[in-house]
């Protein structure tokens, strides 16, 4: 069978847990939809919370200030400092334990990402971040290059799976809705680091699942009260745009060969899928001058 996302998606244990219409509707018209916890999405993760963040823990403590470097290894040896200063992040969680491809895969954020790029998809990065005690409020910023035009696609869909309570002490994800829409990056039309009126805070329970449109105005807010809110972020983009971490550079042979074709298919690590040429990630002079405007974007 030549795989494809529409024949994953065809899969029985994907088939069951969809977009619905309303979810579709949301995307469209807020671009955004927050999936709060379910069966579905404790039956397909298997692990609880607790043991995911143990993990995460365990990885912390190992890898120490390299912790989240990949891609970027040559920052933390020149610098001697972690790779983003008011945050706790791990990368390539993929070679680091099998629970993550699973919550790189959660049918409904696959379904989510081929909706709205609406075109054949690959997993970019998954990785964790968590914002420290006091760490300050980000810009209001997108995950993608500005459209420019009506005609331009959406190439890029994020998920956020939460870990812990996301509340508005602890730095819950602040979203304009509906700016998806617009063309050109934030700081083009507002403050990025003034409050904006029809911003909103999405609070949200330990274990829910925020899909979002890469296009759609967002920020972290800052984490007044210390309490950890850790967040697994999973980015999915058009296949044939370059990873934001070269995933057939950075996973092990052995950690690869475990994979399913499915995995394999969404994650790119197929034979038969491209390799990329630089171990750097986004597509070159465009993703170098969108990080110039998006400063505060660590990736």
């Amino acid at each position: 069978m030549q795989l494809n996302t529409e024949e994953i998606l065809n899969i029985k244990s994907f088939r069951s847990w969809k977009l619905s219409k309303t979810q579709k509707k949301n995307l469209d018209e807020k671009g955004f939809c927050l999936i709060k916890p379910t069966q579905h999405l404790k039956k397909w993760v298997k692990k609880d919370l607790s043991g995911i963040r143990k993990i995460i823990e365990k990885l912390i403590t190992k890898e120490g200030l390299s912790a989240g470097s990949e891609g970027k290894e040559e920052f933390t040896i020149k610098k001697n400092k972690k790779i983003e200063s008011g945050a706790r992040r791990v990368g390539n969680l993929l070679n680091k334990d099998t629970i993550f491809a699973k919550i790189a895969t959660i049918p409904i954020l696959v379904d989510a990402a081929h909706y709205v790029i609406s075109s054949e998809i690959k997993l970019s990065s998954i990785l964790f971040r968590e914002p420290e005690k006091k760490a300050k409020e980000q810009e209001i910023h997108i995950d993608w290059h500005a459209r420019r035009k009506k005609s331009d696609k959406y190439e890029s869909v994020v998920g956020f799976f939460y870990l812990d309570d996301s509340t508005k002490k602890n730095g819950a994800t602040i979203i304009i809705p509906g700016s998806h829409k617009k063309f050109g990056y934030p700081c083009e039309h507002i403050n990025p680091n003034k409050k904006n009126r029809n911003e909103i805070i999405l609070e949200a329970p330990a274990g829910s699942l925020l899909i979002l449109n890469a296009n759609t105005w967002h920020k972290g807010g800052s984490n007044l009260s210390g309490e950890k809110r850790g967040m697994i972020a999973i980015e999915y983009r058009q296949r044939n745009l370059k990873q934001l971490l070269n995933l057939k550079k950075y996973i092990d042979l052995n950690k690869k060969n475990k994979f399913s074709a499915y995995e394999k298919y969404l994650f790119g690590l197929r034979n038969e899928d491209s390799n990329q040429i630089e171990n750097s990630y986004g597509p070159g002079k465009k993703f170098k001058k969108w990080l110039k405007l998006n400063k505060q974007y660590s990736y």
